[in-house]
């Protein structure tokens, strides 16, 4: 399919399409798009949007599991419910350094993994649909704010 049919479908009112394109097709896609605004401006926008919650969704034993944290950072952060990256990236590293058996060295493998994702420590996530979280003192843990 070419661009300019995959921009076409898209931009057709009332209708919801959902599409898998990557490698070489996402990114002529993109070409596509950026030499015509404004027709791909709220795609663009809505794919921006969908893959950055797709990161922040991404969970932390899937990095545990994908070699990219330690045991050690994978179990502190578990412990007091902070499992994704989305919820990671809510936290700061002073937060963290007060949790048991959790130092330096995790606080910046902590830090590397988001960097590697696009994230930083103390990121709004509002803009992108992901649920705020905040410290439960009296469990001990961080929980998802409900609106």
């Amino acid at each position: 399919m070419k661009p300019n049919e995959i921009i076409d479908i898209a931009t057709k009112g009332g209708s919801k399409v959902v599409f898998q394109i990557t490698g070489d097709d996402l990114m002529n896609l993109l070409r596509y798009i950026a030499k015509d605004s404004n027709k791909g401006a709220n795609v663009l926008h809505t794919a921006e949007r969908e893959h950055m919650y797709a990161i922040l969704g991404m969970t932390l034993r899937e990095c545990y599991d994908a070699g990219k944290i330690s045991v050690r950072t994978f179990s502190g952060l578990n412990e007091h419910n902070i499992t994704t990256l989305g919820a990671l990236c809510q936290t700061t590293p002073k937060e963290l350094t007060k949790f048991r058996n959790f130092g330096h060295i995790s606080c910046e493998e902590a830090k590397d993994l988001l960097r590697e994702n696009g994230l930083e420590f103390g990121m709004d996530v509002t803009p992108y649909g992901y649920p705020k979280i905040a410290w439960h003192p009296r469990r001990q843990q961080y929980e998802f704010v409900r609106l």
